[in-house]
């Protein structure tokens, strides 16, 4: 049978075959840079990530060593309309090679229109794109949810050219934007809500934002858009002509989308308009759901792409127990976590998922589908807790960046962490603090019985510590 974790494997093997085939070339000696016909972005490492991306709904449970069937049918991911359906193929952001509309079917706008799949000159491109930015007009971009138009965040004027109402406002933010110099400081669900569905159909109002340095210096007729009552909207949208012209500005622009999709509606606004990117038709025919944070609270402010079902599951808190072999400490410190947690939670372990609780294990030199050891097993057992049906797992990059507590046994542990994984999702610590946790391995009973009792102890301050969170 193969699994959900073969199934993302095989992705990410052939996204990099393809990546390796289809690389660009960058020609130095002139100021030409020639792009691949599928995608703009250059970099393998950056489209490595970004085809993960319309997986992580599912990759979070995957990645934990159940089937793909039995996550998305128990979370309600799977079925006539479900998310599952809405979110294949996986590469979100792969240019769809469809031709652009014929002039005669775009309608009254008079503005340039450009074949998205057509660009190669990088320079070139952006020039383009900013001068019309530049001079207060509003450039339509392909997204995810259909075109969008965006505008200069520092050219107040624009807004003036297109109505406000019967819009969805945002500013659509780059990758590399500190958020918090924005809405101030994120608290956890909004941390892992965004690091889990961006870029994506997805739009965050951070309710009541703290008036920041930068959001003070935008211009008030923008603010009255993007933050009614306080309300700030921010978006990351999922396509490639977007996020580089956003990579390449350094700042935000300012999003204007209909309520309702549309291929047609950017005609409506004529003369406001000075470029058109067309790249064929897009991905969902909804809006982008618009998810309102308040503090380690939320709730969908506008329905859209992803329903309270679809986008429940992401909240959730996840605990990542590491060790070498994922045969002893780290399942140990996993099957007592998840029996502490269910105790104070007063509900079963398998209620956890649903409490939004995921706390799972893997090691750094482990070999997969080792079950764990028989002294392991009988330690945690005087615990309440079950190991039986463990089997080991090598830890995995795109595992490490979803954790949101990284939770090592020794010291190495901790630096082959920071040296293998230089994108970790937050940072790695020692179970025991300052103080290694020694490996029972080789230890008769009455050593993994002492180990798992002091993995109990260290435990119960993790949890206090993860509940208050």
């Amino acid at each position: 049978m193969i699994t959900s974790i073969s199934i993302l494997l095989l992705v990410a093997l052939c996204h990099d075959a393809f990546m390796a085939t289809h690389h660009s070339t960058i020609h130095h000696s002139t100021t030409t840079t020639t792009f691949p016909t599928n995608f703009l972005r250059t970099s393998r490492a950056m489209s490595k990530r970004w085809c993960f991306n319309e997986l992580r709904s599912f990759r979070n449970r995957a990645v934990l060593g159940e089937s793909w069937k039995s996550f998305g049918s128990e979370l309600g991911f799977i079925g006539a309309g479900g998310t599952a359906n809405r979110l294949n193929p996986p590469f979100v952001g792969r240019r769809l090679c469809a031709k652009p509309r014929p002039a005669a079917e775009r309608g009254a706008c008079m503005a340039e229109f450009v074949d998205w799949s057509s660009v190669r000159d990088a320079a070139e491109f952006y020039g383009r794109v900013g001068a019309v930015l530049d001079r207060g007009e509003w450039v339509a971009f392909p997204t995810e949810t259909g075109p969008a138009l965006a505008a200069c965040v520092d050219r107040a004027e624009a807004l003036t050219r297109i109505p406000a109402d019967g819009l969805h406002w945002s500013l659509a933010m780059p990758e590399a934007a500190n958020l918090a110099d924005w809405v101030g400081e994120l608290s956890p669900l909004a941390r892992r809500f965004i690091r889990r569905t961006w870029p994506g159909p997805v739009c965050f109002e951070f309710a009541y934002a703290a008036k920041t340095e930068s959001a003070a210096q935008i211009h008030e007729l923008t603010r009255m858009r993007v933050a009614p009552d306080g309300n700030f909207a921010l978006r990351r949208p999922a396509h490639d002509a977007i996020l580089d012209v956003l990579a390449h500005r350094g700042r935000p622009l300012v999003l204007a989308e209909p309520l309702v999709p549309s291929a047609d509606w950017v005609a409506a606004h004529g003369d406001a308009v000075g470029l058109v990117l067309e790249a064929g038709p897009s991905r969902y025919h909804q809006p982008a759901t618009r998810v309102r944070i308040d503090g380690n609270s939320w709730r969908v402010a506008s329905p859209g792409v992803l329903t309270e079902k679809d986008l429940r599951p992401l909240t959730a808190c996840l605990v990542l127990f590491v060790c070498t072999g994922n045969t002893c400490r780290s399942p140990m410190a996993e099957a007592i976590f998840k029996r502490i947690l269910a105790d104070r939670l007063g509900c079963g372990i398998e209620e956890l998922a649903a409490r939004g609780w995921w706390a799972t294990s893997a090691g750094i030199s482990a070999r997969p589908g080792e079950p764990a050891a028989k002294e392991a097993r009988t330690a945690v057992a005087a615990f309440g807790a079950d190991l039986t049906g463990h089997e080991s797992r090598p830890l995995r990059a795109d595992l490490t960046v979803e954790a949101d507590y990284l939770i090592a046994m020794t010291a190495d542990h901790v630096r082959m962490l920071r040296e293998l994984f230089p994108e970790l999702g937050t940072e790695p610590r020692r179970l025991g603090g300052d103080e290694d946790l020694a490996d029972p391995v080789g230890g008769d009973q009455a050593v993994y019985d002492e180990c798992a009792r002091t993995i109990r102890t260290h435990l119960e301050r993790l949890a206090a510590e993860v509940m208050q969170s």
